[in-house]
């Protein structure tokens, strides 16, 4: 990909809404380089495909309420009419949940964490300059990790939340000392951006 590809990949994240995701396709850790654009390009089409879902799910929700709202006093014909377009309104946001769920589904580099519509991380303390405790919100859990290496961490407060792709390299022990407790928590790495010798300016 060159430098111009590139540009269109960060204008096309900026278009879908990419929020509070930093943009760094290129990522070292320890000795490995790692390559994330493919990553960033399915979060590309991710994001407009579930903003499309949600607004097909109101409207569907809107058109169901205004039809039970017409009861039996309500003209036959102008209630059928209702009940053609919440169902037809219904169609499309089940059609917009299974272009969705594919999307979702053909997610690629599964190892690296974050960017998904289905959770979201919060941030519970900031530790150091390098380390973050983070609350992962599922759709029907909830955990604690730590993440490292988060560039806008200067930036951050308590409660926030953040978007980040980061890749899970080991284990990280807390001690909480009032509690007098030892925790073991999983332990994600940013990774260090740079700019490959093939992409840099001559």
């Amino acid at each position: 990909m060159n430098k111009l590809l590139a540009l269109l990949l960060l204008v096309a994240l900026s278009a879908a809404g990419a929020d509070s995701l930093p943009v760094h396709p290129f990522r070292q850790i320890g000795t490995n380089h790692y390559d994330l654009r493919t990553l960033y390009t399915w979060r590309a089409k991710l994001l407009p495909a579930n903003s499309a879902y949600l607004a097909a799910r109101q409207k569907a929700e809107e058109s169901g309420a205004e039809a039970d709202k017409r009861g039996p006093g309500y003209p036959e014909s102008s209630r059928r009419i209702l009940l053609q377009t919440f169902s037809a309104d219904l169609r499309k946001a089940e059609a917009a949940m299974d272009k969705l769920h594919t999307i979702a589904h053909d997610r690629p580099m599964m190892e690296w964490a974050g960017g998904d519509v289905w959770e979201s991380f919060t941030v519970e303390q900031v530790w150091n300059p390098n380390l973050l405790l983070l609350q992962v919100q599922y759709t029907k859990s909830s955990a604690k990790v730590v993440l490292k290496g988060y560039p806008l961490q200067s930036a951050v407060t308590d409660g926030e939340g953040i978007q980040f792709f980061a890749l899970r390299t080991g284990i990280y022990q807390w001690t909480n000392r009032s509690a007098g407790t030892v925790h073991t928590l999983p332990l994600f790495d940013y990774g260090i951006p740079y700019t490959p010798m093939t992409m840099a300016k001559p």
